[in-house]
Protein backbone atom coordinates (compact mmCIF):
# COMPACT_ATOMS: atom_id res chain seq x y z
CA UNK A 1 0.00 0.00 0.00
CA UNK A 2 1.09 3.56 -0.59
CA UNK A 3 0.59 5.85 2.37
CA UNK A 4 0.94 9.55 3.13
CA UNK A 5 4.47 9.32 4.52
CA UNK A 6 5.62 7.73 1.25
CA UNK A 7 3.93 10.47 -0.75
CA UNK A 8 5.64 13.15 1.33
CA UNK A 9 9.02 11.53 0.73
CA UNK A 10 8.21 11.54 -2.95
CA UNK A 11 7.41 15.25 -2.86
CA UNK A 12 10.44 16.20 -0.76
CA UNK A 13 12.68 14.09 -2.94
CA UNK A 14 11.65 15.80 -6.15
CA UNK A 15 14.27 17.84 -7.91
CA UNK A 16 14.18 21.56 -7.22
CA UNK A 17 16.79 22.41 -9.81
CA UNK A 18 15.50 23.17 -13.25
CA UNK A 19 12.22 24.55 -11.88
CA UNK A 20 13.26 28.16 -12.38
CA UNK A 21 11.48 29.79 -15.27
CA UNK A 22 13.61 30.25 -18.33
CA UNK A 23 14.13 33.54 -20.10
CA UNK A 24 11.70 34.40 -22.91
CA UNK A 25 12.40 32.27 -25.95
CA UNK A 26 12.79 33.63 -29.44
CA UNK A 27 9.94 33.04 -31.89
CA UNK A 28 12.23 30.80 -33.91
CA UNK A 29 12.55 28.48 -30.90
CA UNK A 30 8.93 27.38 -31.36
CA UNK A 31 7.39 25.20 -34.05
CA UNK A 32 5.73 26.93 -37.04
CA UNK A 33 2.32 25.85 -35.73
CA UNK A 34 3.06 27.33 -32.31
CA UNK A 35 4.34 30.56 -33.83
CA UNK A 36 0.97 31.03 -35.55
CA UNK A 37 -0.94 30.42 -32.32
CA UNK A 38 1.32 32.82 -30.39
CA UNK A 39 0.72 35.59 -32.95
CA UNK A 40 -3.04 35.03 -32.99
CA UNK A 41 -3.20 34.82 -29.19
CA UNK A 42 -1.29 38.08 -28.87
CA UNK A 43 -3.89 39.79 -31.06
CA UNK A 44 -6.68 38.51 -28.81
CA UNK A 45 -4.77 39.76 -25.78
CA UNK A 46 -6.95 38.08 -23.18
CA UNK A 47 -8.20 34.67 -22.08
CA UNK A 48 -11.14 34.32 -19.69
CA UNK A 49 -11.16 31.21 -17.53
CA UNK A 50 -13.56 29.91 -14.90
CA UNK A 51 -13.14 26.80 -12.76
CA UNK A 52 -13.21 25.82 -9.09
CA UNK A 53 -11.08 27.74 -6.63
CA UNK A 54 -8.87 24.72 -5.96
CA UNK A 55 -8.35 23.67 -9.60
CA UNK A 56 -5.09 24.86 -11.17
CA UNK A 57 -4.48 26.91 -8.03
CA UNK A 58 -7.53 29.13 -8.52
CA UNK A 59 -6.87 32.89 -8.47
CA UNK A 60 -3.29 32.53 -7.21
CA UNK A 61 -2.48 29.97 -9.86
CA UNK A 62 -3.96 32.09 -12.66
CA UNK A 63 -1.62 34.97 -11.84
CA UNK A 64 1.40 32.67 -11.75
CA UNK A 65 0.30 31.10 -15.03
CA UNK A 66 -0.19 34.51 -16.63
CA UNK A 67 3.31 35.70 -15.69
CA UNK A 68 5.03 32.48 -16.73
CA UNK A 69 3.09 32.11 -19.99
CA UNK A 70 3.88 35.65 -21.08
CA UNK A 71 7.54 35.22 -20.14
CA UNK A 72 7.80 31.97 -22.08
CA UNK A 73 6.08 33.14 -25.26
CA UNK A 74 6.95 36.84 -25.18
CA UNK A 75 3.27 37.80 -25.11
CA UNK A 76 1.10 40.21 -23.13
CA UNK A 77 -2.00 38.17 -22.50
CA UNK A 78 -4.33 38.95 -19.63
CA UNK A 79 -5.49 35.76 -17.89
CA UNK A 80 -8.85 36.71 -16.36
CA UNK A 81 -9.92 34.19 -13.75
CA UNK A 82 -13.39 33.94 -12.22
CA UNK A 83 -14.16 31.31 -9.56
CA UNK A 84 -16.51 28.81 -11.14
CA UNK A 85 -19.02 26.18 -10.03
CA UNK A 86 -18.45 22.43 -9.85
CA UNK A 87 -17.18 20.58 -12.92
CA UNK A 88 -20.59 19.05 -13.75
CA UNK A 89 -22.23 22.48 -13.59
CA UNK A 90 -19.56 24.00 -15.82
CA UNK A 91 -20.13 21.23 -18.36
CA UNK A 92 -23.90 21.79 -18.29
CA UNK A 93 -23.49 25.52 -18.73
CA UNK A 94 -21.15 25.08 -21.70
CA UNK A 95 -23.63 22.73 -23.39
CA UNK A 96 -26.49 25.16 -22.77
CA UNK A 97 -24.52 28.07 -24.23
CA UNK A 98 -23.48 26.06 -27.28
CA UNK A 99 -27.08 25.02 -27.95
CA UNK A 100 -28.24 28.62 -27.65
CA UNK A 101 -25.50 29.89 -29.97
CA UNK A 102 -23.91 31.96 -27.19
CA UNK A 103 -20.20 32.45 -26.46
CA UNK A 104 -18.74 30.12 -23.85
CA UNK A 105 -18.46 31.76 -20.43
CA UNK A 106 -14.98 30.24 -20.08
CA UNK A 107 -12.36 29.97 -22.82
CA UNK A 108 -10.86 26.86 -21.23
CA UNK A 109 -12.74 23.86 -19.87
CA UNK A 110 -11.18 21.97 -16.94
CA UNK A 111 -12.77 18.72 -15.73
CA UNK A 112 -12.47 14.98 -15.27
CA UNK A 113 -13.46 12.34 -17.83
CA UNK A 114 -17.12 12.07 -16.79
CA UNK A 115 -17.75 15.77 -17.34
CA UNK A 116 -15.76 15.93 -20.55
CA UNK A 117 -17.56 13.04 -22.21
CA UNK A 118 -20.86 14.81 -23.12
CA UNK A 119 -19.00 17.73 -24.72
CA UNK A 120 -16.73 15.35 -26.62
CA UNK A 121 -19.73 13.34 -27.84
CA UNK A 122 -21.41 16.53 -29.08
CA UNK A 123 -18.13 17.75 -30.63
CA UNK A 124 -18.37 21.03 -28.76
CA UNK A 125 -14.60 21.28 -28.23
CA UNK A 126 -11.89 22.38 -30.66
CA UNK A 127 -9.83 19.58 -32.18
CA UNK A 128 -6.21 20.74 -32.03
CA UNK A 129 -2.97 19.18 -33.26
CA UNK A 130 -1.27 19.57 -29.90
CA UNK A 131 1.80 17.59 -30.94
CA UNK A 132 2.48 20.11 -33.69
CA UNK A 133 2.48 22.90 -31.11
CA UNK A 134 4.89 21.18 -28.72
CA UNK A 135 6.67 18.51 -30.79
CA UNK A 136 9.49 18.07 -28.29
CA UNK A 137 7.32 18.02 -25.19
CA UNK A 138 3.73 16.88 -25.67
CA UNK A 139 3.25 13.31 -24.44
CA UNK A 140 1.36 11.18 -26.96
CA UNK A 141 -0.73 9.63 -24.22
CA UNK A 142 -1.88 13.04 -23.02
CA UNK A 143 -4.06 13.63 -26.10
CA UNK A 144 -7.55 12.14 -26.29
CA UNK A 145 -10.73 12.39 -28.36
CA UNK A 146 -9.02 13.42 -31.62
CA UNK A 147 -7.35 16.38 -29.97
CA UNK A 148 -10.46 17.68 -28.23
CA UNK A 149 -9.09 16.92 -24.75
CA UNK A 150 -5.64 17.01 -23.18
CA UNK A 151 -4.74 15.38 -19.88
CA UNK A 152 -3.21 17.99 -17.59
CA UNK A 153 -2.93 16.05 -14.33
CA UNK A 154 -3.13 12.56 -12.84
CA UNK A 155 -5.20 12.04 -9.71
CA UNK A 156 -4.96 8.94 -7.54
CA UNK A 157 -8.11 7.99 -5.63
CA UNK A 158 -8.02 6.29 -2.26
CA UNK A 159 -8.90 6.92 1.37
CA UNK A 160 -7.72 10.00 3.23
CA UNK A 161 -7.43 9.48 6.98
CA UNK A 162 -6.27 11.11 10.22
CA UNK A 163 -3.15 9.31 11.43
CA UNK A 164 -3.77 10.32 15.05
CA UNK A 165 -7.42 9.29 15.43
CA UNK A 166 -7.47 6.24 13.14
CA UNK A 167 -7.99 3.06 15.22
CA UNK A 168 -5.34 1.35 13.08
CA UNK A 169 -3.42 1.90 9.86
CA UNK A 170 -5.68 0.82 6.96
CA UNK A 171 -4.28 -1.14 4.02
CA UNK A 172 -7.42 -2.10 2.06
CA UNK A 173 -11.02 -0.98 1.62
CA UNK A 174 -12.35 -3.94 3.60
CA UNK A 175 -10.55 -2.57 6.68
CA UNK A 176 -13.22 0.10 7.00
CA UNK A 177 -15.88 -2.52 7.69
CA UNK A 178 -14.06 -3.30 10.95
CA UNK A 179 -16.24 -2.32 13.98
CA UNK A 180 -13.41 -0.13 15.29
CA UNK A 181 -14.12 2.37 12.48
CA UNK A 182 -17.85 2.60 13.19
CA UNK A 183 -18.90 6.19 13.84
CA UNK A 184 -15.54 7.54 12.70
CA UNK A 185 -16.07 7.51 8.93
CA UNK A 186 -17.26 10.04 6.39
CA UNK A 187 -18.04 9.55 2.74
CA UNK A 188 -19.10 11.96 0.02
CA UNK A 189 -22.73 12.63 -0.93
CA UNK A 190 -21.80 11.79 -4.54
CA UNK A 191 -20.00 8.47 -3.90
CA UNK A 192 -16.65 9.82 -5.07
CA UNK A 193 -14.36 7.22 -6.70
CA UNK A 194 -16.77 4.36 -5.99
CA UNK A 195 -18.26 5.05 -9.42
CA UNK A 196 -15.22 3.63 -11.16
CA UNK A 197 -15.31 0.50 -9.00
CA UNK A 198 -18.84 -0.19 -10.31
CA UNK A 199 -17.50 -0.76 -13.84
CA UNK A 200 -17.71 -4.33 -15.14
CA UNK A 201 -13.94 -4.55 -15.53
CA UNK A 202 -13.34 -3.37 -11.95
CA UNK A 203 -15.48 -4.65 -9.05
CA UNK A 204 -18.73 -4.54 -11.00
CA UNK A 205 -22.14 -3.25 -9.82
CA UNK A 206 -23.08 -6.16 -7.53
CA UNK A 207 -19.86 -6.28 -5.51
CA UNK A 208 -19.67 -2.48 -5.27
CA UNK A 209 -23.28 -2.11 -4.05
CA UNK A 210 -22.80 -4.91 -1.52
CA UNK A 211 -19.72 -3.17 -0.12
CA UNK A 212 -21.54 0.17 -0.05
CA UNK A 213 -24.45 -1.28 1.97
CA UNK A 214 -22.00 -2.62 4.55
CA UNK A 215 -19.96 0.58 4.61
CA UNK A 216 -23.04 2.76 5.05
CA UNK A 217 -23.57 1.36 8.53
CA UNK A 218 -20.08 2.55 9.46
CA UNK A 219 -20.44 6.05 7.99
CA UNK A 220 -21.55 8.89 10.28
CA UNK A 221 -21.63 11.87 7.91
CA UNK A 222 -21.18 13.10 4.36
CA UNK A 223 -18.61 15.71 3.39
CA UNK A 224 -17.10 17.07 0.19
CA UNK A 225 -13.62 16.01 -0.87
CA UNK A 226 -12.36 19.54 -0.21
CA UNK A 227 -13.41 19.52 3.46
CA UNK A 228 -10.12 18.19 4.76
CA UNK A 229 -10.30 20.42 7.83
CA UNK A 230 -12.96 18.08 9.19
CA UNK A 231 -10.48 15.21 9.03
CA UNK A 232 -7.59 17.29 10.35
CA UNK A 233 -9.67 18.35 13.37
CA UNK A 234 -10.57 14.76 14.19
CA UNK A 235 -14.30 15.16 13.56
CA UNK A 236 -13.91 12.17 11.25
CA UNK A 237 -11.05 9.69 11.15
CA UNK A 238 -11.30 8.84 7.45
CA UNK A 239 -12.98 9.81 4.18
CA UNK A 240 -13.95 6.66 2.26
CA UNK A 241 -13.31 7.30 -0.63
CA UNK A 242 -11.73 10.63 -1.59
CA UNK A 243 -11.73 12.23 -5.04
CA UNK A 244 -7.99 12.26 -5.66
CA UNK A 245 -4.95 12.50 -3.41
CA UNK A 246 -3.98 16.14 -3.83
CA UNK A 247 -6.09 17.33 -0.89
CA UNK A 248 -4.16 15.03 1.42
CA UNK A 249 -0.87 16.44 0.12
CA UNK A 250 -2.05 20.02 0.60
CA UNK A 251 -2.94 19.36 4.24
CA UNK A 252 0.22 17.38 4.88
CA UNK A 253 2.15 20.45 3.75
CA UNK A 254 0.27 22.42 6.41
CA UNK A 255 1.46 19.99 9.07
CA UNK A 256 -1.87 18.22 9.54
CA UNK A 257 -1.88 14.54 10.63
CA UNK A 258 -3.31 13.48 7.28
CA UNK A 259 -2.34 10.52 5.09
CA UNK A 260 -3.79 8.78 2.06
CA UNK A 261 -4.08 5.04 1.51
CA UNK A 262 -4.40 3.81 -2.08
CA UNK A 263 -5.92 0.31 -2.03
CA UNK A 264 -4.12 -1.95 -4.48
CA UNK A 265 -7.37 -3.65 -5.53
CA UNK A 266 -9.07 -0.34 -6.32
CA UNK A 267 -6.28 1.86 -7.71
CA UNK A 268 -7.17 4.17 -10.57
CA UNK A 269 -5.82 7.05 -12.62
CA UNK A 270 -8.48 9.77 -12.64
CA UNK A 271 -7.27 12.35 -15.13
CA UNK A 272 -7.98 16.05 -15.23
CA UNK A 273 -8.39 17.46 -18.74
CA UNK A 274 -8.19 20.87 -20.39
CA UNK A 275 -9.96 21.80 -23.61
CA UNK A 276 -11.07 24.80 -25.65
CA UNK A 277 -14.82 25.19 -26.37
CA UNK A 278 -15.63 25.78 -30.02
CA UNK A 279 -17.61 28.87 -29.02
CA UNK A 280 -14.70 30.33 -27.08
CA UNK A 281 -14.30 34.10 -27.45
CA UNK A 282 -10.50 33.81 -27.35
CA UNK A 283 -9.70 30.40 -28.89
CA UNK A 284 -6.06 31.11 -29.73
CA UNK A 285 -5.17 32.48 -26.29
CA UNK A 286 -6.97 29.52 -24.74
CA UNK A 287 -5.06 27.10 -27.00
CA UNK A 288 -1.81 28.72 -25.95
CA UNK A 289 -2.82 28.39 -22.30
CA UNK A 290 -3.66 24.69 -22.65
CA UNK A 291 -0.31 24.10 -24.37
CA UNK A 292 1.56 26.07 -21.70
CA UNK A 293 0.16 23.83 -18.96
CA UNK A 294 1.95 20.89 -20.64
CA UNK A 295 5.37 22.52 -20.35
CA UNK A 296 7.67 21.91 -17.39
CA UNK A 297 6.93 25.44 -16.17
CA UNK A 298 3.20 24.96 -16.42
CA UNK A 299 3.31 21.58 -14.71
CA UNK A 300 5.41 23.04 -11.89
CA UNK A 301 2.86 25.76 -11.23
CA UNK A 302 -0.10 23.42 -11.00
CA UNK A 303 1.88 21.08 -8.77
CA UNK A 304 2.89 23.90 -6.44
CA UNK A 305 -0.66 25.25 -6.22
CA UNK A 306 -2.83 22.14 -6.76
CA UNK A 307 -0.54 19.19 -5.95
CA UNK A 308 -1.35 17.66 -9.35
CA UNK A 309 0.79 17.05 -12.40
CA UNK A 310 0.82 14.50 -15.22
CA UNK A 311 2.59 11.21 -14.58
CA UNK A 312 3.35 10.79 -18.30
CA UNK A 313 6.20 13.28 -17.93
CA UNK A 314 9.38 11.87 -16.41
CA UNK A 315 10.03 15.13 -14.57
CA UNK A 316 6.65 15.04 -12.81
CA UNK A 317 6.01 14.26 -9.15
CA UNK A 318 3.22 11.86 -10.08
CA UNK A 319 5.58 9.77 -12.21
CA UNK A 320 7.53 8.91 -9.08
CA UNK A 321 4.36 8.12 -7.17
CA UNK A 322 3.06 5.85 -9.93
CA UNK A 323 6.38 3.99 -10.09
CA UNK A 324 6.20 3.37 -6.34
CA UNK A 325 2.57 2.27 -6.54
CA UNK A 326 3.17 -0.21 -9.35
CA UNK A 327 6.19 -1.60 -7.53
CA UNK A 328 3.83 -2.36 -4.64
CA UNK A 329 1.72 -4.49 -6.98
CA UNK A 330 -0.98 -2.11 -8.15
CA UNK A 331 -2.36 -2.08 -11.68
CA UNK A 332 -4.25 1.25 -11.82
CA UNK A 333 -7.26 1.52 -14.09
CA UNK A 334 -7.01 4.29 -16.69
CA UNK A 335 -10.19 6.33 -16.24
CA UNK A 336 -10.10 7.97 -19.67
CA UNK A 337 -12.92 9.60 -21.61
CA UNK A 338 -13.22 6.58 -23.91
CA UNK A 339 -13.20 4.17 -20.95
CA UNK A 340 -15.95 6.13 -19.23
CA UNK A 341 -18.09 6.00 -22.37
CA UNK A 342 -17.63 2.24 -22.58
CA UNK A 343 -19.14 1.70 -19.12
CA UNK A 344 -22.74 2.96 -19.03
CA UNK A 345 -23.41 0.66 -16.06
CA UNK A 346 -21.56 3.18 -13.88
CA UNK A 347 -24.34 5.78 -14.03
CA UNK A 348 -27.21 3.66 -12.70
CA UNK A 349 -25.03 1.98 -10.06
CA UNK A 350 -23.76 5.34 -8.83
CA UNK A 351 -27.35 6.54 -8.36
CA UNK A 352 -28.01 3.53 -6.16
CA UNK A 353 -24.82 4.12 -4.16
CA UNK A 354 -25.75 7.75 -3.57
CA UNK A 355 -29.16 6.68 -2.25
CA UNK A 356 -27.52 4.20 0.11
CA UNK A 357 -25.03 6.75 1.42
CA UNK A 358 -27.52 9.57 1.86
CA UNK A 359 -30.10 7.51 3.71
CA UNK A 360 -30.12 8.84 7.26
CA UNK A 361 -26.92 10.83 6.76
CA UNK A 362 -26.33 14.58 6.93
CA UNK A 363 -24.14 16.42 4.44
CA UNK A 364 -24.37 19.75 6.25
CA UNK A 365 -21.18 21.48 7.30
CA UNK A 366 -20.30 21.43 10.97
CA UNK A 367 -21.07 24.81 12.55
Amino acid sequence: MLHGHSRIKTVLGAVAAGLILAAPALAADFSPAMQKVIAAAQKEGVVSVSYGASSLGGAKGSKLIEAALNKMFGTKIDVRYTPGPSMPRVANQLMTEAKAGQPAFTDMFVSAAAQHLPLVDRKLLLSVDWKALLPDRMAEGAIEADGMAVRVGTGMSGVTYNTETAPFKPTRLADFLDPRWKGKLASTPYAASFDTLAANDMWGPEKTLDFMRKLSGQVTGLIRCSEMERLASGEFSALVMDCTGQNALVWQAKGAPIAQMIPLDASQFRYYYTSVPKNSSHPNAATLLVAFLQTSEGQKIIWDTWKVDLHLYADSHMAKLVTELKAAGANPKDVTIAWWKAHPEITSTTREMVKILRKGKSSKKKK
